[in-house]
């Protein structure tokens, strides 16, 4: 089981956090403009409060840090990266870096401008069939086991024929070990979620009325449906904010899509094609590869 080499309690934390210094030793030392640089790059925005508020993660973060420069820095007293190799890589990265933060900006001025709304409510009416509603029924039951369920049932039956209030009755006398807390209301149930004899009970029986008698692995039941709801299309105020969730990270997609496919597009670089099939012709040369000529 693996265990953090680095131990701060709330109190010394804050009290680091608020010297500026979080950790320092054996060569390394991390701010917490470090940390809040790592969070700003590595963490989705609307994560990063909560991130830089828990100790627990703060913790996780200084010893990712620790242990990634510690480590680097043996690496690099033992000299086992090419310079010219790290330095082209880190420019790689940087451009990389650029390109993102340039799409995002111009992603983030188209979205600025999207009609989420109108756009929700085309895929509302062209995909009604997703935002279909089920059946449900309220349910609440009485649970006898044991010898002679039957009689027992009978008693409770005769109660309830007497005028005896469900609720209390399934109080008193269900073997359910949720009665005490829910007096046998299991709340709105759909399809597939009970057993079969139970779900072909409820959903056939009327509101109102109190059920025969039946049997599952449980044991003997009796219930009450109290209320039902018919499966329905939902209404479109339902379900916009959860269709506007599902777009965005899909149009975000689309919009940077189009970014790279218009800069794929653009008239200007020109291929050395000499160039290009004498560097390839040297390669192929030193490893083919399978199914190319």
């Amino acid at each position: 089981m693996k265990k953090s080499i680095i131990i701060l309690s709330s109190t010394l934390m804050s009290a680091a956090v608020g010297a500026g210094v979080l950790l320092e030793g054996n060569g390394v030392k991390i701010s917490s403009a470090d940390i809040e640089m790592y969070v700003k790059t590595q963490v989705p925005e609307e994560q990063q409060k909560s991130v830089l508020a828990s100790p627990k993660t703060l913790t996780q973060i200084v010893e990712t840090l620790y242990l990634t420069r510690r480590l680097a820095n043996q690496g690099l007293h033992a000299n086992l990266l090419n310079k010219g190799e790290l330095e082209w890589e880190l420019k790689l990265s940087e451009q990389r870096s650029y390109m993102n933060a340039f799409i995002n900006h111009k992603v983030d001025k188209r979205i600025d401008g999207v009609d989420w709304r109108g756009m929700a409510k085309e895929e509302y009416l062209a995909n009604k069939s997703r935002y279909l509603s089920t059946e449900t029924v309220e349910v609440s039951h009485i649970l006898i086991k044991g010898e002679n369920p039957k009689d027992q049932m009978e008693s409770v039956l005769a109660e309830l024929k007497a005028g005896g209030d469900f609720e209390a009755l399934a109080a008193k006398y269900s073997q359910d070990p949720s009665a005490v807390q829910n007096k046998g209301n299991l709340g709105y149930i759909v399809k597939g979620q009970m057993v079969p004899p139970f779900e072909k009970k409820a959903f056939s029986s009327p509101v109102g009325e109190v059920s025969e008698p039946f049997t599952t692995r449980f044991g003997t039941h009796i219930l009450k449906v109290t209320a039902r709801k018919e499966a329905r299309i939902k209404a479109f105020d339902e379900v916009v904010d959860s269709i506007i969730d599902q777009l965005k990270p899909a149009v975000r997609q689309r919009f940077r899509g189009e970014i790279i496919d218009r800069t794929r597009s653009e008239k200007g670089p020109n291929v050395n094609e000499a160039s290009f099939n004498t560097f390839l012709h040297q390669h192929k040369a030193i490893a083919p590869i399978s199914g190319e000529k």
